[in-house]
């Protein structure tokens, strides 16, 4: 699971380790925003994994979905509020148009699904 190096994002990893027993999170500066969808995305093609879990925030990670989902010629609207998380499934290794998007959760849906279960 990668995600972006603030706080919110962090305390959604936290959330996926802790109650859904998801393994730790790695720092990602690629998903932080300040570099283009493409860097995070070279990252990603040497992931070990085709399902991908990322946390981090608008505009940056909803840009990467679209290239994973539709690839650079395709506009696809994908919009991730502070501290969500969104998990995609890859045909093959992760590259454009490669991915297919599995879910969407809020950081608010999160929240509130651990306090259910305290």
């Amino acid at each position: 699971m990668l995600s972006n190096p603030y706080r919110r994002a962090w305390q959604t990893a936290e959330i996926l380790q802790q109650e859904a027993g998801w393994p730790a999170a790695e720092p990602c500066d690629a998903l932080a925003g300040v570099a283009p969808a493409t860097a995070a995305l070279k990252l990603l093609e040497r992931a070990p994994s085709r399902s991908i879990a990322l946390i981090g925030r608008d505009p940056h990670l909803s840009a990467l979905v679209a290239l994973l989902l539709a690839g650079p010629d395709a506009t696809v609207q994908v919009k991730l509020e502070k501290g969500g998380v969104m998990f995609l499934d890859c045909l093959g290794n992760p590259a454009p148009g490669q991915a297919r998007l599995r879910w969407i959760l809020t950081a608010d849906i999160l929240s509130a699904v651990c306090h259910d279960r305290s």
